[in-house]
C-alpha cells in the first residue's frame, strides 16, 4: 500500500446541483420526515447521470447496443473539490469557488486522498449490485411512487458506468482554506499535486482488487453490448477505469506544476503500480478569444463587439500555455515510454457557449467562435458542447436569480422590444419569454455587467418597463453596433 498522509483537501457535496444522486445513488435514502439523508455523512463520491458525452457518443455506443435511439443516459461516479483560481461569472458549480460558499451552501468533508479514493472504492462495489441498486431505491421515500418505479426501470436498462469524475472547483489549485495538514515547507501548488498523486495510487491499486472481485466488468467503448449481469465500465483503453480530472489549466502554466503531475504520473507507471487508471485531463477553456476569458472573469468590460480581438496570437490567450505544457511533457514521457500514453491524456473542451436550441447567447450571437479559435491556436475540442445554463423548461426563476446575483444582465429583446432584469422582475422576464418565444427574432442576450447586483433590492416592487426601442436600450448599456448597423451585432 502507499504510505499513508494526513493531508487533506476540502470536498463538497450538492444535491441540488448533483440532482440525479437523489434518483440513483444506493447512498441517499429517506430520513424519518421522507428528505434525502446520505447513509455516511463525510462521503463526498456520489453516483449520477453522465450528462456531458455528447450526441456522438449516444449514437455510437448506446443506440447500437439498445438498438434504438434514446434520450437516456449512463453514469458516472463524482467528487467535487472545493476552492478556484478562477471566478466565472456563468459558472454553474459556483457553490463550489471558496470555503465560506461550500460550508453554507453544501454538505462538506475534509479527506485524505485515501479515504477519497476508499469511498470510491466502495460506491464501486455498491453499485455493482443491481439487487442492492432496487432495494435501495425503494428506501427513497422522498420519491413518489410511480418516480421509484421508473428509477427501477432504468436501473434494469443496465446501462453501464462511463468514468469517474474529480470535478469542482479547480482540483489542482489549493490554498490554506481547502488543503490541510500538509507539510508547510512545500509550496502548496505542489503539495496539492502529491495529493492527487497519492489519489491515483491508491486508487489504482483498489481498482485492481476490484478486477480480481470479478464484480465489475470493464469492456470497451465499442463493444458493450449489454449483455454482461454486471456493471460495465466503458474504457479508452483496454482494461483501464477511466478517470476524468476537469481543470481550467491556470496552474498548468507553470512548468514546475506541469512535470510534477505528469512526472509523477510516470514514475508509478515506470513501476508498473499505475496499470489499472487512464486519467483524462479535461481542459476547459472560458472563451474563444483572450477578450472573452477576461470577460468570463467580470473584467475588461463593457462588453461590445468591437472590443472582440477575434484575430489574436494563440499564446495571448490565459489558458494556452497550460494546454501547450500538458501535451509537450505528456509527449516528453511518451517518448521515453510509449506506453505512457495508456495513462494519461489531454482534452480541450469549450467551456461554455451558446444555447442555440434556447435561443440564448453569451455576449452576442458571433461571440465564443469556436472555429475560430481551433484554426488559431491548433487545438482540436471535444465535440462536447457545454451550454450557458438558462434552460427555461426547469427552474428559470432560480437560474435567472443566481446570474443576476452574480452580476449578469439577462437581457431578452425581439425587433420591436426588449426587457432586462436590471428593471424586470423575475416573472415578468419569464412571461416576456413566453409571449415572444416563437418571434423569430426573440434572443436572450447575457453577459457580465459592471457590477453585481443586489438582485432582491431591484426586483421587489419594481413595475418599470424597458425602453421599446432597442437600439436605444442597447446603446444604454454601452453594448454592441451604433443605429443603423445594429443588424451585422445581432444577427443569428
Amino acid at each position: 500500500m502507499v504510505r499513508v498522509t494526513s493531508m487533506k483537501r476540502l470536498f463538497a457535496l450538492d444535491l441540488s446541483m448533483r440532482s440525479t444522486a437523489c434518483k440513483y445513488d444506493p447512498c441517499i435514502i429517506s430520513d424519518e420526515k421522507r428528505r434525502p439523508k446520505l447513509i455516511c455523512k463525510d462521503c463526498k463520491v456520489t453516483f449520477i447521470s453522465d450528462r456531458f458525452l455528447g450526441e456522438d457518443f449516444h449514437r455510437r455506443v448506446l443506440a447500437k447496443a439498445l438498438a434504438r435511439s434514446f434520450q437516456k443516459y449512463t453514469y458516472t461516479i463524482i467528487a467535487d473539490a472545493v476552492g478556484c483560481d478562477l471566478n466565472c461569472w456563468f459558472c454553474y458549480a459556483w457553490k463550489f469557488l471558496k470555503k465560506s460558499l461550500a460550508e453554507k451552501e453544501c454538505r462538506t468533508s475534509f479527506l485524505s486522498s485515501e479515504e477519497l479514493a476508499k469511498q470510491f472504492f466502495c460506491k464501486l462495489r455498491k453499485v455493482s449490485s443491481m439487487q442492492y441498486m432496487v432495494e435501495q431505491i425503494r428506501l427513497k421515500a422522498y420519491l413518489g411512487e410511480n418516480e421509484r418505479r421508473k428509477i427501477i426501470g432504468h436501473i434494469k436498462l443496465n446501462l453501464p458506468l462511463t468514468r469517474i469524475r474529480i470535478s469542482g472547483g479547480e482540483p489542482i489549485f489549493s490554498n490554506e482554506e481547502v488543503l490541510i495538514e500538509y507539510d508547510d515547507e512545500e509550496p502548496i501548488h505542489l503539495a496539492g499535486v502529491r495529493y492527487w498523486l497519492t489519489f491515483f495510487k491508491e486508487l489504482d491499486e483498489l481498482v485492481g482488487k476490484l478486477k480480481g472481485e470479478r464484480v465489475v466488468h470493464f469492456v470497451a467503448m465499442d463493444e458493450w453490448d449489454k449483455s454482461s449481469p454486471y456493471l460495465s465500465c466503458l474504457c479508452e483503453v483496454p482494461r483501464r477505469l477511466s478517470v476524468r480530472f476537469d481543470t481550467n489549466g491556470i496552474l498548468f502554466g507553470s512548468e514546475n506544476i506541469t512535470e510534477s503531475f505528469i512526472g509523477g504520473l510516470f514514475k508509478p507507471h515506470n513501476e508498473d503500480k499505475l496499470s489499472n487508471l487512464f486519467v483524462q485531463i479535461d481542459y476547459s477553456f472560458k472563451g474563444a478569444s483572450p477578450t472573452e476569458y477576461f470577460w468570463s472573469q467580470g473584467t475588461s468590460l463593457p462588453v461590445s463587439l468591437e472590443k472582440n480581438k477575434l484575430s489574436f496570437v494563440a499564446e495571448e490567450h490565459p489558458q494556452y500555455r497550460g494546454y501547450k505544457n500538458i501535451v509537450n511533457i505528456i509527449e516528453k514521457y511518451v517518448n521515453i515510454d510509449g506506453e505512457f500514453c495508456d495513462c494519461v491524456s489531454i482534452i480541450a473542451e469549450r467551456g461554455i457557449d451558446h444555447d442555440k436550441k434556447q435561443r440564448v447567447y453569451l455576449y452576442y450571437p458571433e461571440a465564443l467562435d469556436w472555429g475560430n479559435f481551433s484554426k488559431i491556436t491548433g487545438i482540436e475540442l471535444s465535440p462536447v458542447i457545454n451550454c450557458f445554463d438558462l434552460n427555461f423548461g426547469w427552474r428559470p426563476e432560480a437560474k435567472i436569480r443566481r446570474y443576476s446575483a452574480r452580476g449578469a444582465l439577462i437581457k431578452m429583446i425581439t425587433e420591436r422590444s426588449s426587457i432586462d432584469n436590471m428593471q424586470a422582475s423575475i416573472q415578468e422576464l419569464i412571461d416576456f419569454r413566453n409571449l415572444h418565444k416563437d418571434d423569430p427574432s426573440f434572443k436572450v442576450l447575457v453577459f457580465p455587467y459592471r457590477e453585481a447586483v443586489e438582485a432582491e433590492e431591484k426586483w421587489r416592487g419594481n413595475e418599470k418597463r424597458a425602453p421599446a426601442n432597442l437600439s436605444d436600450a442597447l446603446l444604454r448599456l454601452g453594448s454592441f453596433r451604433k443605429p443603423g448597423e445594429l443588424g451585422g451585432g445581432l444577427k443569428e
